[in-house]
């Protein structure tokens, strides 16, 4: 779930930062990009995080 989220949210700040820029508006471009890769990279490390603890969780219940 989480990786469609990060590539959705990825998509949007990128065509947001496209039209800024097309707007000449291009510290509010930088803005966005760097907002939309920041909190791609968020989502994804969420990702890997939940994933361990779900085999984390996996392994100590077999026991």
């Amino acid at each position: 779930m989480l990786p469609i989220v990060a590539w959705i949210n990825l998509a949007a700040g990128l065509i947001a930062a496209a039209v800024a820029i097309s707007e000449e508006m291009f510290a509010l471009s930088f803005g966005l990009a760097v907002a939309a890769l920041t909190l791609f990279a968020v989502l994804q490390a969420l990702d890997r995080i939940v994933g361990q603890l779900k085999s984390i969780n996996y392994h100590l219940k077999r026991k």
